[in-house]
């Protein structure tokens, strides 16, 4: 038996499991169901079109099937009359959770399509000059790019990030700065 008719097996086991286990509102198992159905479209073609192994796109299918996924479904299920509280204490609504799901459906579909479109497009640019084909790939440009946006942020958050390495304790002065900004910056 092949490896991947083993991890297909198991994703649609513990993808049925998750929601025959799922109590909640239809419009909630509805948006779950479209999610589920984007993520297990993206984990075919990976498993079975993709002719090239592509670690990075198992490991975006795995992250979204757990973390955007199970992980909500499962905690959505525990709930009970006294809490319906996320562990980072976010109160369930309906809306919210519909519209997150949309917000990362409409991701996946954005990234898998970016995701195709940048690997069937040649991503080489060529200068012919006096018969000779010079080659260059966007590659070092792309971490060069990667890294000056790096290098900006960490310059306009020095103070913080020293701090931030120095401190082992994580307290935040509610007086200083806003939850929000905390979180954005972290």
């Amino acid at each position: 038996m092949k490896l991947k008719t083993i991890v297909t097996f198991l994703y649609l086991c513990i993808s049925l499991l998750a929601f025959i286990s799922f109590d909640s509102n239809l419009w909630v198992w509805i948006s779950f169901l479209v999610s589920f159905c984007v993520i297990t479209l993206i984990a075919y073609y990976h498993l079975n079109i993709e002719t090239v192994f592509s670690p990075f796109l198992g490991a975006y299918v795995i992250f979204n099937y757990l973390f955007f996924f199970i992980a909500p479904i499962f905690q959505i299920s525990s709930f009970n009359l006294v809490s319906s509280r996320f562990p980072n204490d976010f109160i369930f609504s309906t809306s919210s959770v519909i519209t997150a799901n949309f917000l990362i459906v409409f991701f996946n579909i954005v990234f898998f399509l970016s995701y195709i479109y940048f690997k069937t497009n040649n991503r080489t640019s060529s200068i012919i000059s006096e018969g000779k084909s010079i080659v260059f790939k966007n590659t070092p440009v792309a971490i060069l790019t990667i890294f000056i946006i790096c290098v900006f942020v960490v310059y306009f958050n020095y103070e913080y990030v020293i701090t931030d390495i120095v401190e082992s304790i994580y307290i935040t002065n509610a007086k200083s700065e806003s939850v929000s900004s905390l979180l954005l910056r972290k």
